[in-house]
């Protein structure tokens, strides 16, 4: 029987605090230091950090696959701007995190969610201490204060989390909203300074209703000394495009490219330097060469390479380095256990995905020579195993489209092994 004395930070038998793989993104207020901690992107950087500096508003797309490294990228920019320096020498403010969309948005919405990252931020980063007094945040936090049910508390050196029990006042009026925004923009101006705002997840809403969301907040867009950075995959450029009033106010978005092999090792190398135990060394972890072999297999995917390599870590006896050999055995496994949980129609399904990628039920069932009528229980079954994603045809709601899910060990045992 496994007891609590059993479990240990395996990392510190490698000389290390913490993991080196983790693969959240680095914020301006986490436990691990951005300023130290992000690498490469220059040219990005160099692009949109001239726009942001000489213009007065800006409004750009950053545009990547999942796991290629947008939101620390934003963040970085961010930290860059506005939180290198202290806030009173800074020409920038901004927010501690990014701003999350939400399916459901429209403009109050979109409204009430910044002004509170707005009034929550000034607290967190003491604005007003610094001697940034906005007349504006008492209306704000006062309408607002109870937005969510958690405040936010902020220490040097950590974030803590503490519940409250107010929810918001949703029947604020947009009109108010809008004005309480703009006025807020004047007084930053008065300050000379700008507002830097950071929004994540706009795939979460249908293609087809990005442009719509988008034109009901382009008054607010426009709003001199403010900067817009709007992060998500590449279908949004299409769904930009295909609005002209949009179209025609977004800059050039940026388009970030998987980073380079070298890269990755020297993030990798950055991270343990930076989490080695003080006055120590620290025993290298993996192998560059598995670590390269990993980049070519998954294209370059910084998030699933980590994921990986710090799953593979923990199934081996510290400390040890991790080789391709090793993560070929543990993902073999794992393969092995899926597919003997399946059914032989759930292995057809899953054999066909793998080929094609994301297919029609209709197709599906054509594919593996099931019936429509039974489809839909093994279907359920393998989305109960987290095997698989379903998602209505954004084109053609009558279409469900199906495909494999996006976990790192099925990515890998199943697409790149076996081909």
């Amino acid at each position: 029987m496994v007891e609590i004395e059993d479990f240990e930070n395996m990392w510190a038998k490698y000389g290390l605090r913490d993991s080196p793989y983790t693969t959240k993104a680095l914020s301006l207020a986490g436990t691990l230091d951005i300023n130290k901690l992000f690498y490469g992107r220059e040219e990005e950087l160099d692009s949109i950090g001239k726009r942001v500096f000489s213009t007065n508003n800006s409004k750009t797309a950053i545009l990547g696959e999942v796991g290629v490294g947008k939101t620390t990228f934003a963040n970085y920019l961010r930290w860059l701007l506005a939180r290198k320096k202290k806030i009173i020498e800074s020409k920038f403010l901004t927010t501690v995190e990014e701003i999350k969309i939400q399916e459901n948005w429209d403009m109050p919405k979109f409204l009430r969610e910044t002004l509170f990252s707005i009034y929550n931020s000034s607290k967190i980063f003491k604005w007003e201490e610094e001697g940034i007094k906005l007349n504006m945040l008492r209306t704000i936090g006062e309408n607002l204060g109870s937005y969510y049910q958690k405040i936010i508390e902020f220490k040097e050196d950590s974030v803590k989390f503490e519940k409250g029990k107010n929810i918001i006042n949703s029947d604020i009026p947009s009109e108010l909203l809008q004005n309480w925004f703009s006025e807020l923009c004047r007084e930053i101006r008065g300050y000379n300074k700008k507002l830097i705002f950071h929004y994540n997840n706009l795939e979460n809403m249908p293609e087809e209703r990005i442009g719509r969301f988008l034109m009901s907040i382009k008054e607010i867009i426009q709003i001199e000394g403010t900067h817009w950075l709007f992060l998500g995959p590449h279908n949004i450029v299409s769904a930009i495009e295909n609005t002209p009033q949009i179209h025609s106010i977004f800059n050039e978005h940026i388009l970030l490219n998987p980073l380079s092999e070298k890269e990755v090792l020297q993030i990798l190398k950055i991270r343990c330097n930076f989490l080695k135990i003080e006055h120590g060394d620290y025993f290298q972890p993996y192998d560059e060469k598995t670590v390269l072999e990993l980049y070519r297999r998954l294209n370059g995917n910084i998030r699933f390479i980590f994921k990986l390599l710090e799953d593979t870590a923990y199934s081996m006896p510290p400390p040890c380095k991790v080789t391709i050999q090793e993560v070929n055995y543990i993902q073999e496994k794992e393969k092995n256990k899926i597919m003997g949980s399946l059914t032989s129609n759930q292995q057809k399904i899953i054999s066909l995905l793998i080929e094609r990628g994301e297919v029609s039920m209709s197709d599906l069932s054509e594919g593996v020579g099931i019936l429509q009528t039974n489809l839909p229980k093994e279907i359920k079954e393998l989305q109960k195993k987290a095997l698989i994603n379903i998602r209505k045809n954004e084109e053609d709601k009558r279409y469900t489209m199906v495909r494999l899910s996006q976990r790192t060990s099925i990515s890998f045992a199943f697409s790149t092994i076996n081909k």
